[in-house]
């Protein structure tokens, strides 16, 4: 049976038709906030529409970044889509008559990552991803572990720092204020005079320019900090990154892991696995059309 996982964020829109997890086609384009909510939502319709005209799909998986009501469709905060709180996504995409589960984002990356790995040892995972914000996850004993009222994982909303820089969900000092793609472009503009996109500074990053690297470094601190006490209050067998930002390895991926194993306990971080997703498109996607089954 064929279905289509749609992953909806900040800065584009990915999906794919997936058919036993494994896509025959996919496609990234612009999410094109700034034309309002409904013209996103039109062109989500029309993915479906042509989705299930030349694929025959038979259900669909949504994942979105922000608070979301599983069980509804509903979405109640979506900091990067602003427009979007309040919306019962479900409702609106009633049109396309296909049964259609929605949850947060992160959940999906995480799903995907643990699908695709088949690894019988791993149990216990979270998945962080850093893009234009940062969203998070936890499976728990091989499931989505959802808390009191189903929006566990909301690891870019720790705080960091007490009265720190605003964030996009109106508190301060969240982590995702200072290591999320929309911080470190913000943070280029007060070091460089205008705002930089993130691919290219990595590319200065990359050249060696000290004030790039610096910005690189103090963003994925806060990160490491908040890595560090995850592992030590939840144990898990891996932490898994995905998003834009993940790719950045030269600056993520060691310096994360000398200051995760500085801050947590000794024993617990040589038991814990920390990567960069391989397939991280492709996660989000194949955890999207899994969520029919998983959220029964």
């Amino acid at each position: 049976m064929k279905t289509l996982g749609i992953d909806i964020g900040g800065t584009n829109i990915k999906y794919g038709v997936v058919e036993n997890n494994i896509i025959i086609y996919n496609i990234l384009t612009k999410s094109e906030v700034a034309k309002g909510k409904q013209f996103l939502i039109g062109k989500i319709v029309s993915i479906i529409e042509n989705c299930k005209k030349n694929y025959n799909i038979k259900s669909i998986g949504i994942g979105i970044a922000g608070l979301v009501d599983y069980q509804r469709g509903f979405v109640f905060e979506s900091p990067n889509l602003p427009e979007w709180e309040g919306v019962n996504l479900k409702n609106e995409l009633k049109i396309v008559n296909l049964p259609i589960s929605i949850d947060n984002d992160a959940n999906c990356f995480a799903l995907g990552e643990y699908l695709l790995r088949k690894d019988k040892k791993i149990k216990n995972l979270i998945g962080i991803t850093l893009g234009t914000g940062i969203g998070g996850s936890l499976i728990l004993d091989g499931k989505i572990y959802r808390g009191s009222n189903g929006f566990a994982g909301e690891i870019g909303h720790i705080k960091v720092e007490p009265d720190g820089r605003k964030c996009n969900c109106g508190q301060n000092g969240c982590l995702e204020a200072y290591s999320s793609g929309f911080a470190i472009e913000k943070k280029s503009k007060e070091i460089f005079g205008e705002k930089i996109a993130v691919s290219s500074l990595y590319q200065i990053a990359l050249k060696g320019n000290r004030k790039a690297i610096e910005i690189f470094n103090e963003a994925f601190e806060k990160l490491g900090i908040v890595c560090a006490g995850l592992i030590d209050l939840l144990n898990p067998d891996i932490i898994v990154f995905g998003g834009g930002l993940s790719n950045m390895r030269e600056f993520l991926l060691i310096p994360l892991k000398k200051l995760i194993q500085k801050n947590c306990y000794k024993k617990l971080y040589e038991k814990v696995r920390i990567e960069v997703s391989q397939s991280d498109i492709d996660s989000g996607i194949i955890g999207a059309t899994y969520l029919i089954n998983s959220n029964k």
